[in-house]
């Protein structure tokens, strides 16, 4: 725990700032037929509000 704590930074973001976000592989969208092109992740999506320690409300844009 020493080692990853060196190293390890808590990333806090604030209200009106743009973040990506990373979905797993259960909530891929879909881009084109082959999985491998499936986009993981989507972004830039303005952060609205903190909830918690680890969870942002963002923005999300509808395609």
């Amino acid at each position: 725990k020493y080692y990853y704590n060196l190293r390890h930074k808590l990333i806090v973001f604030k209200e009106g700032n743009k973040v990506y976000l990373h979905l797993y592989k259960k909530y891929l969208i879909l881009v084109e037929k082959n999985k491998k092109l499936d986009k993981q992740r989507v972004g830039l999506l303005k952060v609205l509000k903190k909830v918690s320690k680890y969870t942002y409300k963002l923005k999300v844009l509808e395609h």
